[in-house]
């Protein structure tokens, strides 16, 4: 029996998948890191496409908190002006108390308004970076489905064919790395 001086090495799936082409034939030379075999991504792409458009959509629902932000925060700058005005007037007994306490309790719903559209900012803020490892997930999803030399070599034999259904850890075929 004739085996290359490192041995003989197996080819394995790391992830569940059906294989869509198998890149190399037989006994055919490959180079480290040359891509085997491809296993169908289909499902992976779609995805991966539905998190890249909730990314966009999320851009527009921070650039709408934001808008709404600066709005509540130009009405609380003018209740503000309206209860120092309000102070001076009811000094002057020029209105009533209950005037007073009415502009005093808008600015305060205006301030509480405020905090709470800054706090939605936020959360929209980390919505984005949660869509973000979303993509770096199915991006690593779609990349396990790609089989790659482990080592310059041949590849001996295939175990599958192309539509066979493989699961990650499952032996695809033989590999014989380069040497003696």
């Amino acid at each position: 029996r004739i085996e290359p001086e490192k041995g003989l090495l197996y080819i394995y799936s790391t992830a569940d998948g059906k294989i869509e082409t198998l890149q190399v034939d037989e006994n055919s030379p490959v180079q480290e890191g040359s891509l085997l075999a491809n296993l169908d991504v289909k499902t992976d792409t779609a995805q991966l496409n539905q998190e890249r458009s909730k990314i966009s959509s999320q851009q527009s629902s921070i650039q709408s908190s934001e808008a709404n932000a600066k709005e509540i925060l130009s009405d609380l700058q003018k209740a503000k002006a309206d209860v120092l005005l309000n102070e001076k007037l009811f000094e002057a007994k020029a209105i009533p108390e209950l005037t007073l306490k009415d502009s005093k309790a808008k600015a305060s719903k205006l301030a509480f308004e405020y905090e709470k559209q800054l706090a939605e900012v936020s959360l929209s803020k980390n919505k984005i970076k949660e869509l973000d490892a979303n993509l770096q997930y199915r991006n690593a999803v779609i990349s396990e489905k790609q089989i790659e030399a482990p080592l310059t070599g041949k590849v001996l034999q295939w175990d599958v064919h192309k539509g066979d259904y493989v699961t990650a850890g499952q032996k695809l075929g033989k590999f014989a790395p380069d040497g003696n």
